[in-house]
């Protein structure tokens, strides 16, 4: 497997200041409900590289979909016992129509390569057991994994601890917040 190393810092923020290495990608199927109370993980894949990130999203797009709206003579049910949905939201067209749009997907490639996360994402109707009627959130994502590295700097000069916290400015993303202090600078200002 080829390592990547990739100096996020510098693409991300531009400050010219190696903060953390890209070693790969994390992908993940989640399924929501807030009606429910509940969520389901459906799986997780650790990519090497953007395609095969992208690979992995779009073979589980095309299980969701299937799932969620199997395609009569097209799967394991007879035609008989398959009811259409009806009218409004359809999840299975959102993710069948993500997968089959390539162009797309080049750009979610550059966007992984550029260190920013990727999603497909929809949402619609379901009976859950015990909760009758819920509205259900469909999540298919990928994030790039950044490990900090130790960040050689330079001797800072004896000032006042104000003065010397103004002046780390070296960042990386963070999925949660978008921006986080690099660990090992901080640490430095203690």
């Amino acid at each position: 497997m080829r390592r990547l190393s990739v100096p996020v810092c510098d693409r991300l923020r531009g400050c010219g200041v190696r903060c953390g290495e890209l070693r790969g990608f994390w992908g993940e199927l989640v399924v929501r409900s807030p009606d429910a109370h509940g969520e389901w993980y459906l799986g997780g894949h650790w990519a090497a590289g953007p395609a095969d990130a992208l690979r992995w999203m779009v073979d589980r797009a095309g299980r969701l979909a299937d799932a969620l709206d199997p395609v009569p003579r097209g799967g394991p049910f007879p035609p008989a016992v398959l009811e259409s949905a009806g009218e409004g939201y359809d999840p299975a067209a959102v993710f069948r129509e993500w997968a089959a749009d390539a162009g797309y997907q080049r750009v979610q490639a550059r966007a992984l390569r550029g260190g920013g996360p990727v999603s497909v994402n929809s949402r619609g109707p379901d009976v859950v057991t015990g909760q009758g009627a819920v509205e259900v959130l469909y999540s298919l994502s990928c994030r790039p994994v950044v490990v900090p590295s130790a960040v050689a700097q330079p001797a800072l000069p004896e000032r006042s601890s104000a003065s010397r916290r103004s002046s780390v400015h070296c960042q990386l993303a963070s999925e949660s917040t978008g921006v986080w202090e690099n660990p090992v600078a901080a640490s430095r200002l203690m």
